[in-house]
């Protein structure tokens, strides 16, 4: 991510497309940059190749706008996405430009339970919640507060190396593993997940309330705040 050198090495005039994350979810909630972004755009350019960007964790409002990549500054010729889409019911969609749409013939992207009417319907319902602007306003919102909230409550912590994200999807960059703080958080009866080995990753519902982002960070700031000091001790 970020690497405009590794770009030039690996694209040329046989690549077909690029697949990136704007906001990486597994890779440890890294952003994209801006420079990296335009980069980006002009190789896709240069080369004709198709840019694809893959929203199924940053997409359907997670980081304050319908699409992440609206972010930041990008036009992707395919969008893809899942997760957000079914708010739990099992569905995924791939968007592409109208450009392309010759590209595909009736059959050669079916799938058994393609175009479930009941997946449909769920998704429909979803997209017309999600979409309004006070929704995605109220997320840029606590998502805002909530990496404020963290920062000023752990950044200055020595085993806390970042706060970073984008609307609610934040990730707590640690020096250490991070497999025990995550238990210490479930057993306080918050969840949070890993993204990679020493970030921790927090994506609550979009429809969060501030008492409960109250709670996390409190939790959040007990666990890492004991862990910081027994780690001093045990040094």
């Amino acid at each position: 991510m970020n690497s405009e050198d590794a770009l030039k090495q690996v694209v040329t005039s046989e690549t077909a497309a690029i697949m990136v994350e704007v906001v990486q979810g597994e890779g440890g909630i890294k952003l994209m940059s801006e420079e990296f972004a335009k980069a980006l755009t002009a190789t896709c350019e240069e080369f004709g190749c198709l840019l694809i960007i893959d929203e199924v964790q940053t997409g359907i409002g997670r980081t304050g706008s319908a699409f992440a990549y609206e972010q930041f500054g990008l036009s992707p010729d395919i969008v893809t996405l899942a997760k957000g889409l079914g708010n739990g019911f099992p569905v995924g969609a791939l968007i592409g430009k109208e450009a392309l749409k010759d590209s595909f013939s009736p059959g050669s992207h079916g799938s058994t339970f393609g175009g479930n009417p009941l997946a449909m319907a769920a998704a429909e319902a979803v997209l017309t919640e999600v979409f309004s602007a006070d929704l995605l306003k109220s997320v840029q919102v606590k998502g805002d507060w909530l990496k404020e909230e963290l920062k000023k409550n752990v950044d200055s912590l020595s085993i806390v190396e970042e706060v970073r994200g984008k609307g609610l999807m934040v990730g707590i960059a640690c020096e250490i593993e991070v497999a025990p703080i995550i238990e210490a958080c479930r057993e306080k009866g918050l969840l949070v997940l890993p993204a990679g080995p020493k970030v921790i990753r927090l994506l609550p519902p979009l429809l969060v309330s501030e008492q409960e982002l109250k709670q996390a960070v409190q939790v959040i700031t007990e666990v890492l705040t004991k862990l910081t000091q027994n780690l001093s001790v045990n040094q």
